[in-house]
């Protein structure tokens, strides 16, 4: 009768870790989903989140040939690749690493770094590739997946038309207007031109 008993709680228990932690685990298929929303969204935190930036050294970088700019912070100024969609396509999981290669549909590569106009500001240039393929390298550190060496970031345009329009809500009127800095209404104007080609390229 106690053997039933045991068994009967150990059932229960394991249905419970079953439901209730094994289904919590962040496995790589669902942070390569979460990345991708991540990545659409604009939304530097939550791709930050699943992030172990702390082994992207510059050397380790410069020998295997990976972008030096992990992360996009400001979307106004960082570099980055303008994208319409995310997909993940497949992951492969070996003991304690893992890959994943997501496909996205590139619409425009960025240049230059910053938004004032006099010195090399970030400038888009169209460059369609529907089948642009990167990928994600993942370690089991402390029981958790993370993603290193992370691939150039890819922004949803729709979510930098976003940001760009709020942006650009400044100056509201010729009043504000006129007390801008000349260098700010230099930087007013091109975010204004980099605005419209956004907004032209999407609806291609």
């Amino acid at each position: 009768m106690k053997n039933e008993i045991y068994c009967c709680v150990f059932y229960v228990w394991i249905n419970f870790l079953s439901k209730n932690c094994i289904s919590d685990v962040l496995t790589p298929n669902i942070i390569a989903a979460k990345y991708c929303e991540a990545e659409m969204n604009a939304d530097y935190k939550a791709r930050a989140e699943h992030l172990d930036l702390t082994r992207v050294l510059r050397e380790d970088v410069r020998k295997a040939k990976l972008p030096m700019r992990a992360e996009a912070i400001d979307y106004i100024s960082d570099p980055l690749i303008a994208i319409n969609s995310c997909d993940v396509l497949s992951v492969k999981i070996e003991g304690n690493q893992a890959t994943a290669i997501l496909r996205t549909s590139r619409l425009a590569i960025s240049k230059g770094m910053g938004g004032n106009p006099d010195d090399n500001p970030r400038q888009f240039i169209a460059d369609v590739n529907p089948n642009d393929e990167s990928k994600l390298n993942f370690v089991l550190i402390n029981g958790e997946w993370k993603i290193i060496y992370p691939p150039y970031p890819r922004v949803g345009i729709q979510a930098l038309i976003k940001i760009y329009d709020k942006d650009l809500e400044r100056p509201k009127n010729n009043s504000e207007a006129a007390l801008m800095y000349e260098n700010q209404k230099k930087s007013f104007h091109y975010g204004r031109s980099e605005f419209e080609f956004l907004k032209k390229l999407s609806e291609q």
